[in-house]
């Protein structure tokens, strides 16, 4: 991984552990699609959805049309290779919550995307 955050461009497969215990630790929702847009897992999820039960399916799946724009972001790092970040609203059944999403192409030994790393934080 860069140094520089500014030139941080993707992440290797092989540093997606020691990201996952870094950022479950702080708390932040982090997940893994890989390239159909399905959840490979997903760390710290908002308490109305089970991360097991998130496995294999896409956003719009899970959440409907709220889910295209998630799906949307994801698939715009699949095709252009390249970080890209987004607002996004939500509603919950505590309310409407609103997320920062980045996303970020995962490549594998050879340089090739297989997935897409997210992390969200709530915005206030």
């Amino acid at each position: 991984m860069p140094a520089d955050s500014d030139d941080f461009q993707d992440i290797a497969r092989a540093d997606v552990p020691s990201l996952r215990r870094t950022m479950r630790k702080l708390g932040v929702i982090v997940a893994e699609v890989d390239r159909n847009l399905r959840y490979v897992w997903i760390d710290n999820p908002h308490a109305d959805f089970d991360a097991n039960a998130v496995v294999g399916k896409r956003d719009d799946e899970l959440i409907g049309r709220e889910g295209a724009e998630l799906v949307e972001l994801k698939q715009r790092v699949l095709d252009t290779r390249q970080p890209a970040s987004r607002l996004l609203s939500f509603a919950r059944s505590d309310g409407q919550r609103r997320y920062n999403i980045s996303a970020y192409p995962i490549r594998g030994a050879r340089g090739r995307v297989e997935g897409v790393l997210t992390v969200g934080f709530e915005a206030q």
